[in-house]
């Protein structure tokens, strides 16, 4: 006859302990997916904001610049303090306190009547383009004679 009391069987121990090891297991690697995932969200998020800002100065400084038709006028009406460096047809403007560069690229064709001016925005940050826009400016001869 056998006796089953007296073999000790541990095996439900350790497949509780197994169990519990793979939930554990299982619990890290959601945790460490839903911190990357928080992780890329506020990353988009400031990228959104930088780039909402950027538009909204862009958008201020082409409704100047269709007005005076001069982009460095243009952005010393938009922002306060900037450092203005110039080559060529390219005015580079640093806004003192932002996070981007703005490269302007202004085109003026003077006609009979008047000039039209056009400028390409090129909003740059960590030397990465982050928008473009383009505009035009038209302004009349003083004398505002048609030819």
């Amino acid at each position: 006859m056998i006796n089953l009391k007296s073999k000790s069987i541990r095996r439900p121990v350790n497949l509780f302990f197994i169990e519990i090891i793979i939930a554990l297991l299982f619990f890290s690697i959601s945790g460490v997916v839903i911190l990357k995932m928080f992780s890329q969200a506020d990353s988009k998020s400031r990228y959104s904001a930088e780039l909402e800002n950027v538009i909204v100065y862009a958008q201020s400084l082409a409704e100047v610049y269709s007005e005076c038709g001069n982009a460095e006028q243009a952005a010393k009406v938009v922002w306060d303090e900037l450092t203005v460096t110039k080559d060529g047809n390219c005015t580079q403007i640093t806004p003192t306190g932002e996070g981007f560069i703005l490269k302007a690229y202004e085109e003026q064709k003077p006609t009979d009547a008047g000039t039209i001016s056009k400028l390409h925005m090129e909003f740059l940050a960590d030397e990465e383009e982050i928008y473009t826009l383009d505009c035009s400016a038209y302004i009349s001869n003083e004398r505002g004679e048609w030819h």
